[in-house]
């Protein structure tokens, strides 16, 4: 599981455009990597290796701002070349450049497709970015729910379980089923739920924990193929 969904690289000079790209992905509840937001954890690390841990291994996808500052400077280039390792090594688009002027990109495909920004806007670019998460707005719905209210159930999709028994506090069950009133059944299928209240616990055996301790709904979740082909975990 990765910790962080985008990991942002760019010039300290072009800091408006992730900057804002940064806060759009937030309210979407969608995790960045941006450094000033990550200036606690930062402080007193080696951040060589730091950003070696986080641009090869902790994020989903790699998103460089580039520009002719951006390929000067050494902190750019450092985190280019661990998310150039690290696309190496993967079966599916790593590196998604967002270009800013005519600069090319050491090491990148002239066939690789890059978004304009001179002639797209950082709203788009934010769309584009979630796109990318999840094709189907319901099943991002889903993915975002489960993210913040079942957390331990996001570990296991990615081992492609055919099932999930998952708790859900009663008072949120509602917001739950509508999002499920959404989706294809043939996609995803919620069924046999019921009420239970085991002294705060966390429901009956093999039930994912709700991050509440509060009477709960169990639900029963029925996950395609179709499911995964729709959601990038």
């Amino acid at each position: 599981m990765y910790k962080y969904d985008f990991g942002l690289s760019f010039a300290g000079e072009d800091r408006e455009y992730p900057e804002k790209l940064a806060r759009l992905l937030k309210d979407e509840h969608v995790r960045v990597f941006y450094d000033r937001e990550e200036e606690a954890d930062l402080w007193g690390q080696d951040l060589y290796q730091g950003f070696q841990k986080v641009y090869g291994q902790e994020c989903r996808f790699f998103i460089p701002f580039v520009s002719a500052n951006y390929i000067v400077k050494r902190w750019p280039r450092h985190e280019l070349k661990q998310a150039q390792a690290r696309d190496f090594k993967s079966n599916v688009e790593y590196i998604l450049p967002l270009r800013l002027d005519d600069t090319e990109l050491p090491g990148i495909n002239d066939t690789t497709a890059y978004i304009d920004l001179r002639d797209r806007s950082i709203e788009d670019v934010a769309q584009l970015c979630l796109g990318k998460l999840v094709r189907d707005s319901a099943i991002r719905q889903l993915f975002i729910f489960l993210r913040e209210n079942n957390p331990a159930s996001i570990k296991l999709l990615d081992s492609r379980p055919a099932t999930l028994l998952i708790r859900v506090a009663t008072s949120k069950a509602s917001s739950f089923e509508r999002i499920f009133a959404q989706i294809a059944p043939q996609v995803c299928r919620c069924t046999d739920h019921h009420n239970t209240f085991i002294n705060g616990g966390y429901g009956p055996a093999g039930c994912i924990p709700s991050v509440d301790a509060e009477p709960h709904t169990t639900f029963f979740l029925i996950l395609s193929e179709n499911f995964y082909a729709e959601i990038m975990i």
